[in-house]
């Protein structure tokens, strides 16, 4: 009784019968029992006991048999087909979003709306070179006898380059502009250049009492008697003469200035 409760199966128990003396042969014929003994009705088996519950363990769901999960398979698949019939009835509409590659095209494939203002082509008109416009304004019916202040490296070939305290033979500008342009009085070179750079002077002619001879490169070496051109006398002790297109400076106590 306590195993049943426990949930133990019984087992049909076997009668084996050792009466009969060894040897004996088996039956001959048919080796079935006899019709009269299968007929025979059986007492029933008792239905197997469900096994208790111990406690604390989850009981799990029984499992369902063959047919109620084919009936239930058929049951979800009929759910589907009528899902899917309700579809093709009515489609649901997806907007397919463009591509990167098609809004790429797209944005080619647009052109700028045109403009009600006329286009301006730049190629049509051809520049003038600074040089010819600063040309035509330099004054060639005047001339100026100019000493070069500071040394100018010019940026083009138009542009006339020198050192300081060179002389040169300047053209002015017609409307007051700051280029002029002129001739190296040295080499000969002419071309334009920044009024900035140089000073226009007024030669005197004076004539040397001694001789001399100079220090230095920028001194001028004469003998007594000479007449030379005076630039500058603003200095009391030192006077700038021009010679060869150079200008140095003289001992003024060695000069004495001359009219003409």
């Amino acid at each position: 009784m306590r195993s049943i409760q426990g949930g133990l199966k019984l087992r049909p128990t076997k009668t084996i019968d050792k009466s009969a003396p060894p040897g004996s042969g088996k039956v001959l014929g048919d080796s079935a029992p006899p019709t009269h003994i299968n007929a025979a009705p059986r007492a029933p088996s008792p239905p197997p006991l469900a096994p208790a519950s111990a406690p604390g363990i989850l009981e799990t769901s029984p499992m369902v048999n063959d047919e109620t999960s084919r009936s239930s398979n058929r049951q979800s698949v009929g759910w589907f087909a009528d899902r899917a019939a309700d579809v093709g009835e009515s489609p649901v509409i997806v907007e397919r979003l463009p591509s990167m590659s098609e809004a790429d095209e797209a944005d080619d494939i647009y052109e700028t709306p045109a403009s009600s203002i006329p286009e301006i082509r730049v190629g049509d008109v051809t520049p003038e070179p600074a040089g010819n416009s600063l040309m035509s304004d330099i004054d060639k019916g005047r001339e100026h006898r100019v000493r070069s202040l500071y040394p100018f490296e010019g940026d083009g070939p138009e542009d006339l380059s020198f050192e300081e305290n060179l002389m040169i033979v300047a053209n002015p500008s017609k409307t007051g502009g700051d280029w002029w342009y002129g001739t190296l009085v040295k080499t000969g070179k002419a071309g334009l250049f920044p009024k900035t750079y140089v000073e226009v002077v007024t030669p005197k002619k004076a004539k040397t009492i001694y001789a001399y001879i100079g220090n230095n490169p920028d001194e001028l070496s004469f003998n007594e008697g000479e007449i030379l051109s005076i630039i500058d006398t603003s200095e009391e002790e030192w006077w700038k003469a021009e010679q060869g297109g150079m200008v140095f400076i003289a001992p003024a106590a060695y000069l004495e200035l001359v009219e003409g």
